[in-house]
C-alpha cells in the first residue's frame, strides 16, 4: 500500500467545514491502495471544536500534531463575541472593536503573508521532514486555506524527490474576505507571486471548481469538487412538522446578506397571512435575533448555537426549504461549499441567492435540487417560497429523488486517486 502525507492545518477535533473534505477522503483512501498520514495543528489552535468528528477518523490513520502556533496565541487575546473564528471569515474590524483586535487585523493585512498561519508552517515543515525520513512515502499533499500550508509543500519539494499536490478548497488571492478588505498593495503582490510559485512548482493542483481553477495561474490543474458522505445520512430520520420549515445552516461570512431574504419572507407571510412558517438560523453567529423577530413577527424565527456535524445534518434533512447564500464579491461564480453538497444529499428543495451563471446554478439544475435567484430578486424568492409552501400544505411537496451517487465521497475519492496515479506516472517518465 502506498503512503500519502497530508498536511492540513484543520483536522478534528476542529469543527466546521474546513475539515470535511479530507476527513471524507481519508476514510476511503485505504480501500483504494493509499494509507494516509495527517500532519496538522495542535488541538489548542482551534477556536471551534466538534469532538464528534474525531470518532470519524479511521484508527489506522496516523495523526501528527505540531505545538500550539504563535498566531493562535496572539488571537487568543481577542475575545470573540460569538463562535466565529479569528481571523477566518472576515478581516474587517468595527469601530467598537478592541484595539488589540484592530491591530491584529491590520497586521494580517499589511505585514503578514500569505496568512496568519504562516507562523505554523515552519513547525509543520520540520515535523514533515522528520516523518518523511522515518517512513517511505509516495506523495505529499498540502491543502488550503490556510494557503501558507502550500509553502510547506513548496519547501519540501525543494528538499525531497517526492511529488507534491496542492489542494485549493478556496481561492487564494481572490478569496472573498480579502476582496472586501484594504490589503497593503505590496503584500498583495507578494501573495500573487507566492500563488504563481505554488502553481508552477507543484506537480499538480486540485481545485474546488472550474471557475476558480481558470482564475488561478498556470499549472497542472485538476478540478475535484466537494461531495458528501453517504453514511452521514443513513440513520437520520425525517419527522413531519406542522410548520413549513425554512433553514439556513452554517455560519454567516463576509458578503452573505441574510437580511434581504428575511424581509422578503416577512412580506410574503404578511400578504398571504401565513402563520405556520418557521425560519431557522442553525449554528450561525447571527446577532440581534430578538430585534429581527420584533421586526418580522409574521413568521417564527428560530436560532441555534453551533451544532455538531451530525446535528447540522439532521437539521438539513428535517426541513422543507434550504437557503444557500453565495458571497457577494467579485469572482464568486466558482464558490462551491461543502454545505452545498450536503444540502443536496439532505434532499429538501434548495433556494440559492447568487449569480445565475455560477457553478451552484449548474449543479442545482443538473441534479434537479433547486433553483438560484439574483441578489435583488425579491419576487423570484417569494415565488419559490409560495410554490413550495402550497405544495407542502396540500401534501404534495416531494423530496428530491435524483441520482446523486457521483457526488458521494467514495466516488470523489476514486477521482482523487486517479489524480494521484497520474502524478506518480508523470514523475516516473
Amino acid at each position: 500500500m502506498k503512503r500519502v502525507l497530508i498536511i492540513s492545518f484543520y483536522f478534528p477535533p476542529c469543527g466546521g467545514a474546513s475539515v470535511q473534505r479530507w476527513l471524507r477522503f481519508i476514510k476511503h483512501l485505504p480501500n483504494l491502495g493509499w494509507q494516509p498520514t495527517i500532519l496538522t495543528a495542535s488541538e489548542s489552535d482551534y477556536s471551534v471544536l466538534d469532538p464528534t468528528l474525531a470518532h470519524k477518523v479511521p484508527l489506522s490513520t496516523k495523526v501528527i500534531r505540531t505545538k500550539r502556533s504563535l498566531s493562535s496565541k496572539l488571537f487568543s487575546f481577542v475575545k470573540p463575541k460569538s463562535n466565529d473564528e479569528f481571523p477566518y471569515g472576515t478581516l474587517l474590524s468595527q469601530k467598537d472593536d478592541p484595539l488589540i483586535k484592530k491591530l491584529l487585523y491590520w497586521t494580517r493585512l499589511n505585514i503578514v503573508t500569505p496568512d496568519s498561519r504562516v507562523f505554523w508552517s515552519k513547525a509543520a515543515y520540520n515535523l514533515a521532514k522528520e516523518e518523511l525520513r522515518s517512513k517511505k512515502y509516495s506523495l505529499i499533499i498540502t491543502t488550503g486555506p490556510p494557503h501558507s500550508s502550500h509553502l510547506v509543500g513548496m519547501k519540501l519539494k525543494e528538499s525531497t524527490p517526492l511529488p507534491w499536490i496542492a489542494d485549493f478548497r478556496d481561492p487564494w488571492t481572490d478569496i472573498y474576505y480579502l476582496q472586501s478588505a484594504k490589503q497593503n498593495p505590496i503584500i498583495k503582490e507578494i501573495n500573487k507571486e507566492l500563488e504563481k510559485s505554488v502553481l508552477k512548482k507543484a506537480d499538480a493542483a486540485i481545485i474546488i471548481s472550474k471557475p476558480i481553477a481558470d482564475s488561478l495561474p498556470k499549472g497542472n490543474k485538476h478540478v475535484l469538487v466537494n461531495g458528501f458522505e453517504e453514511e452521514d445520512f443513513l440513520d437520520i430520520k425525517r419527522t413531519k412538522s406542522s410548520f413549513f420549515r425554512i433553514k439556513y445552516v452554517g455560519k454567516l461570512t463576509e458578503g452573505q446578506d441574510i437580511k434581504a431574504p428575511l424581509r422578503w419572507l416577512s412580506e410574503y407571510c404578511k400578504q398571504d397571512e401565513k402563520k405556520n412558517i418557521t425560519f431557522s438560523l442553525v449554528g450561525t453567529n447571527f446577532q440581534n435575533a430578538k430585534d429581527i423577530q420584533r421586526k418580522h413577527p409574521c413568521f417564527h424565527l428560530r436560532t441555534t448555537p453551533q451544532l455538531s456535524h451530525r446535528e447540522a445534518i439532521n437539521e438539513m434533512v428535517n426541513s422543507e426549504l434550504l437557503l444557500l447564500l453565495i458571497n457577494q464579491c467579485p469572482h464568486n461564480k466558482g464558490i462551491l461549499t461543502t454545505k452545498f453538497f450536503e444540502y443536496i444529499a439532505a434532499r429538501p428543495y434548495i433556494i440559492a441567492i447568487g449569480p445565475k451563471e455560477s457553478e451552484v446554478a449548474k449543479y442545482l439544475s443538473e441534479y434537479k435540487a433547486g433553483e438560484i435567484i439574483d441578489y435583488q430578486d425579491k419576487m423570484g424568492f417569494i415565488s419559490v417560497v409560495k410554490q413550495k409552501y402550497e405544495q407542502w400544505a396540500s401534501g404534495e411537496l416531494q423530496r428530491n429523488e435524483s441520482d446523486i451517487s457521483s457526488l458521494s465521497a467514495e466516488e470523489q475519492t476514486k477521482e482523487l486517486v486517479n489524480i494521484f496515479n497520474s502524478v506518480i506516472e508523470r514523475e516516473e517518465l
